[in-house]
């Protein structure tokens, strides 16, 4: 990578940006997920399971850090 037209910086930036996308991509999942839950079934069921929404996105998090390492 000596001869290339970009800093030698910029992967890393493109990287982070990755995951934090990543994150971004599953928090934002999970949230629309939730509200679409408390619309159907109500306020008080949706804060009664909103601990489910949280143990859902710890597998999607792990799946979004897979996609990430096959990506790069």
């Amino acid at each position: 990578m000596q001869n290339s037209l970009l800093p030698p910086g910029f992967l890393i930036f493109i990287k982070v940006s990755a995951v934090a996308g990543f994150f971004a991509a599953g928090a934002f999942i999970v949230a629309l997920a939730y509200k679409g839950f408390k619309r159907v079934f109500g306020e008080e069921k949706a804060k009664k399971y909103r601990w489910a929404f949280i143990l859902v996105n710890i597998p999607l998090l792990f799946v979004l850090i897979y996609i990430f390492f096959i990506f790069f």
